[in-house]
């Protein structure tokens, strides 16, 4: 959240739309008093312990629910008095589009990562071997990791959707009745993406975790960590860490509550730079924003063209894709 009393603005952070990089470019703008509630590494956690006339700081509610705060939870720190008179907005980005990034972000090691070679296999084939190496799985078995996408994407569409106004939703208590949600669709649907639920073939300890094999890919030459599901002395045992956060996979809970839409404008994440220096001309408010001075400001620019990944389009080919598109604008309807 960004609240700017020199600009009479609150933003709301979405996510896997470039809300660093705004909260980035902002903090070169705003006032003494101004609040961002962001990342302490990026310099954007400013003002947090900063008490509105609620009593209440961003603070408070950041420590159990990050730097992605709802709007009604924003509302509750400011006061109707803020809230009512200031100006709200977020982004949002096209959900085919921004679904996509957040499989790659979520799975860095089927998209990004040189694939981890199964050393408990004889291979014959040294050259291979090597070859192999040097690819990422998205690279050695393209329509693998693809048909595994729409697994994964499938079972959160069809899973029962969390009330978007409970504020368990937006925490990490929220974690045990997705995957609750998340197992149920899998059933329904006939789809299974918890390859840890049963033993593994191949499993190495690597430090905390374990590298398995991962039947999603359709080879055993590859190992996939468990991002410690199998540890118990770890948070993340018995979690799946990338299917986790349906506020995070849904968006619209951040700035929607199920019936109105409760920000005043929200800004389209294509050509974002220009549409945000395009709103604050328009709203008269004195800030100079276009694609230079914004990109200058963003950590992650251009992620999937850095790392050579699919277009978009890609990864909805065939049939199925197809039908996936559609259940997703269906979800996504509000935008």
């Amino acid at each position: 959240m960004l609240v700017s009393h020199k600009h009479k603005l609150i933003f709301i952070k979405t996510h896997k739309t470039s809300t660093q990089t705004f909260n980035n470019f902002m903090k070169e703008h705003i006032g003494p008093d101004d609040v961002i509630t962001g990342d302490p590494n990026h310099g954007t956690e400013i003002n947090v312990d900063k008490k509105f006339d609620t009593g209440l700081c961003a603070l408070d509610y950041k420590s159990k629910y990050g730097n992605h705060l709802p709007w009604f939870m924003i509302k509750e720190i400011v006061g109707d008095s803020i809230w009512n008179d200031y100006r709200k907005i977020t982004i949002e980005r096209d959900p085919i589009d921004r679904i996509v990034s957040l499989f790659c972000f979520l799975n860095p090691q089927l998209v990004t990562m040189k694939c981890k070679i199964n050393k408990q296999l004889e291979w014959n084939d040294r050259m291979e071997r090597k070859q192999i190496a040097q690819q990422t799985p998205l690279q050695y078995v393209p329509e693998n990791v693809r048909s595994y996408f729409w697994d994964w994407l499938e079972i959160q569409l069809e899973a029962d959707v969390l009330s978007l106004c409970d504020p368990v939703t937006y925490s990490q208590d929220a974690v045990i009745p997705e995957l609750v949600n998340y197992r149920q669709a899998g059933e329904r649907i006939g789809v299974n993406i918890f390859y840890y639920d049963a033993p593994s073939k191949y499993m190495l300890p690597v430090g905390t975790q374990h590298l398995c094999d991962f039947p999603g890919l359709g080879t055993n030459k590859i190992l996939i960590t468990d991002q410690n599901h199998r540890n118990p002395d770890h948070p993340a045992f018995k979690r799946y860490i990338a299917l986790e956060g349906q506020c995070r996979f849904l968006n619209y809970g951040y700035y929607f509550d199920g019936d109105n839409v409760q920000v005043d404008q929200i800004i389209p994440y294509e050509n974002v730079a220009e549409n945000i220096g395009n709103y604050f001309e328009k709203e008269g408010i004195n800030i100079c924003c276009d694609q230079e001075k914004y990109d200058q400001k963003s950590k992650n620019t251009h992620f999937r063209k850095s790392f050579e990944l699919p277009d978009i389009n890609w990864w909805f080919l065939e049939s199925r894709g197809e039908n996936l598109i559609n259940i997703l604008n269906s979800k996504m309807q509000i935008l």
